[in-house]
């Protein structure tokens, strides 16, 4: 858009005429100022939808990595944390929530029960034989 007034202009000279009222002499500028904001309203909208996305994705990352935590804290220990790709902070809490899980994972799974035998998770007194089953 031209910012230049368009007023007609006398013939041969090529002066301009003046307009008769000031809506005429501001009809440019105001037709300037209706398209900057279109266009403004137009980009609010673009990057308004465009974060929405982003932040929709980012908060679906974090919410498994929540439900996972939540069945952890429910007594869950063989759950499993995903690890969402994304951006580096997100990787790194997935990273150190899983080394946590990790750690409170028992090592050793227990032995298993042999038929005559207590369970191995019996406190036994000590001095006691533990071949010797009292029953």
């Amino acid at each position: 858009m031209r910012c230049r007034p368009r007023l007609p202009t006398l013939p041969g000279s090529g002066w301009p005429i003046r307009p008769a009222t000031l809506a005429q002499a501001l009809a440019p500028a105001r037709e300037f100022q209706l398209a900057i904001a279109r266009w403004g309203f137009l980009l609010a909208v673009v990057f308004a939808v465009v974060s929405w996305v982003f932040a929709g994705r980012t908060v679906r990352r974090l919410d498994s990595v929540g439900a996972a935590a939540s069945r952890i804290r429910n007594g869950d220990i063989l759950a499993v944390i995903p690890q969402p790709r994304g951006t580096a902070e997100i990787d790194r809490m997935c990273g150190a929530v899983s080394e946590l899980v990790e750690q409170l994972r028992p090592k050793d799974p227990p032995p298993p029960n042999t038929p005559g035998q207590p369970p191995s998770d019996t406190v036994r007194p000590q001095g006691s034989d533990p071949r010797r089953v009292i029953w």
